[in-house]
């Protein structure tokens, strides 16, 4: 990705210890526009596919399935999301 297409929206707040306790490690998760993301050319050593869901899916509460201690799973576009990418 270029960075100059990239534009941060903001930083996410999170319950750090929680998220250590489900994952094993602490990150500071970043909201960024990408613009058209028709370009994605992911390192292939390190990822094994790419896709992208629309933001209005990630609001919508009915798609995500919270268990008391686990990471939040996300339910809709091609894949499940969950582990640190769905927190």
């Amino acid at each position: 990705v270029n960075s100059s297409s990239v534009n941060v929206l903001g930083v996410l707040r999170c319950n750090w210890g929680e998220v250590h306790h489900l994952v094993g490690v602490a990150v500071t998760p970043v909201v960024c526009f990408l613009g058209e993301t028709n370009q994605l050319d992911p390192n292939p050593d390190e990822v094994a596919e790419a896709f992208t869901v629309p933001l209005e899916l990630f609001l919508d509460r009915d798609r995500w399935v919270h268990k008391q201690h686990y990471a939040p799973i996300f339910t809709a576009g091609p894949h499940l999301i969950w582990g640190l990418t769905g927190y």
